[in-house]
């Protein structure tokens, strides 16, 4: 969605383009939205639900990673969590002021990502899974009320649902479309869940606890029944909705435009342990607490996102006059240009065919090629053989051994840099040990 670039647009004119001005704003957004689960778990279920829900939020090391990266994910869950949260507040008292701020914050969550719409399915689970409750007047009182919203989200939002329409139903070539998803499986679902937590053990500990917790209060729950499903509708919504629209439509899932869908598992296991006593809430928010720390320690002190800037490094040790940067895929380009400028002395270029390839490869005496994604229409071992061609394979570097990664990372690609060098007599690629340092 075009929302996150308007804001850090209008940031970096304030405060410039350095690495810690772009971080900022998502930063500022993962904070707000601690602050905002309080508010949520407060309204929808009570506060101390709100508590426990912002604690668990602000350790969570997803929220921690995409709140520290200059992507729309932070923003995106800002927005899921107000648009949460006015909307439960529209069915307790249905104010005009909280009709605003629904309308405002869904418009938020709308413009910052794809994932948007299927907003607006959670709502409407809530609606049906409320309607009944006492805490919820007004949304068996106040219909009017609550149309005009649906209304006024629709009008404003038609400018980007045409645009996202026409991307969604109509894949043309590319990347500016979903033509790279591939269709998920079920095995994506775990990875989703896992990557809630980052570290595995505390994924499964989180899964265990919420089952057993259900277990456990299932008596009382037939009396607060209508809350567990609305609770329930967030995770379904943001997670199962798009691996199914993924099935049947077109892919759209990847695991980390559900992070929306933090917010309700986060909830979840907060309500559920909130009902319990006052001594075995502090046995398991402890420990659980304390677990939490394992996957921050490995985020803070060691490499959590491709190195690019040790890439730059690589490149920049050993660079000639008349040097040229070749990308695969064309589009991981942006990612390097940041640490590595494009001159005139050292060109980045993209290749967007194989064609390209060969132009490149025809006025260029030193080519570094820089592989990190894979790219189906212009596979890497095809590029390798188009330059291997016209001249000898000098050097090769995997950055990621370079430097010290972390074993839970999220994303983490390979990125290599392969040297070829058109100026001595052309041969095989042999006797290139894959971690050897440029010199």
């Amino acid at each position: 969605g075009p929302l996150f670039y308007w804001l850090s647009e209008a940031w970096c004119n304030l405060f410039g383009y350095s690495e810690a001005a772009l971080r900022w704003p998502a930063a500022i957004y993962g904070i707000l939205a601690v602050a905002a689960m309080y508010g949520l778990g407060r309204v929808l279920c009570d506060e101390r639900t709100g508590l426990i829900a912002a604690l668990l939020m602000a350790l969570n090391p997803y929220a921690i990673h995409y709140s520290q990266e200059a992507r729309p994910y932070s923003l995106f869950l800002l927005a899921a969590i107000g648009s949460f949260y006015f909307a439960a507040r529209l069915g307790q008292r249905g104010s005009a002021r909280d009709a605003g701020g629904y309308v405002f914050s869904t418009l938020a969550a709308l413009y910052a990502h794809p994932y948007g719409p299927f907003l607006l399915a959670i709502h409407a689970g809530m609606y049906f899974s409320l309607r009944g409750s006492p805490r919820f007047p007004a949304l068996h009182e106040n219909h009017r009320r609550i149309r005009q919203c649906a209304v006024a989200i629709l009008i404003l939002y038609s400018p980007q649902l045409l645009r996202f329409g026409k991307h969604f139903f109509i894949k043309g070539e590319g990347y500016s479309n979903p033509t790279w998803i591939r269709v998920p499986t079920l095995a994506d679902l775990a990875i989703t869940v896992r990557g809630y937590f980052m570290l595995p053990l505390l994924s499964v500990l989180a899964a265990a606890l919420i089952l057993a917790l259900l277990v456990a209060h299932r008596r009382t729950l037939r009396d607060d029944f209508r809350e567990l499903i609305a609770l329930l509708s967030i995770p379904i919504g943001l997670v199962l909705l798009p691996w199914i629209t993924s099935q049947v439509l077109t892919p759209v899932y990847r695991p980390r435009y559900t992070i929306g869908a933090l917010a309700g598992v986060v909830l979840l296991l907060a309500w559920l342990i909130a009902r319990l006593p006052i001594r075995w809430r502090r046995w398991i928010l402890i420990p659980l607490a304390l677990l939490h720390t394992v996957p921050l320690y490995a985020y803070y002190t060691l490499v959590d996102k491709e190195p690019w800037r040790e890439t730059a490094q690589v490149i920049r040790s050993a660079a000639q006059p008349g040097d040229v940067v070749l990308m695969n895929p064309w589009w991981s380009s942006r990612m390097l240009t940041y640490y590595l400028p494009q001159n005139d002395l050292l060109p980045v270029e993209q290749a967007r065919s194989l064609d390209d390839v060969r132009r490149i490869a025809e006025r260029a005496q030193r080519i570094w090629l820089v592989t990190s994604y894979f790219d189906e229409k212009v596979p890497r071992d095809s590029v390798r053989r188009v330059l291997a061609s016209g001249g000898n394979l000098r050097r090769t570097v995997r950055v990621n051994e370079l430097v010290r990664m972390n074993p839970w990372a999220l994303r983490m690609k390979p990125i290599d840099v392969l040297l070829y060098d058109r100026t001595t007599p052309c041969g095989r690629e042999s006797g290139v040990t894959p971690s050897a340092a440029v010199k």
